[in-house]
């Protein structure tokens, strides 16, 4: 995997779906980390990268990890980058 994003998801999360929905689309390799069941994770996934609502999308790229944001910072890049 060169380029492949990493997925801070919970359940019951609509835009955590859509999210999925467009990586798919756009057949991107991606990995999911679901934090449903502890908050613990919760509260750190969203320390760690400075994001506090879910998804949490991260692009992998060349030994790079870069904050995408949520699901509608996930669209933009795919406008801006195509």
């Amino acid at each position: 995997m060169s380029r492949y994003f990493t997925l801070h998801i919970v359940q019951g999360c609509e835009y955590c779906q859509d999210a999925l929905e467009l990586l798919a689309k756009n057949k991107e390799e991606y990995v999911i980390h679901d934090l449903t069941h502890s908050q613990r994770q919760i509260n750190e996934a969203k320390e760690k990268n400075g994001w506090n609502t879910f998804p949490i999308i991260l692009l992998n790229e060349s030994n790079n990890r870069k904050l995408i944001g949520g699901y509608d910072d996930l669209k933009k890049f795919y406008e801006t980058n195509q």
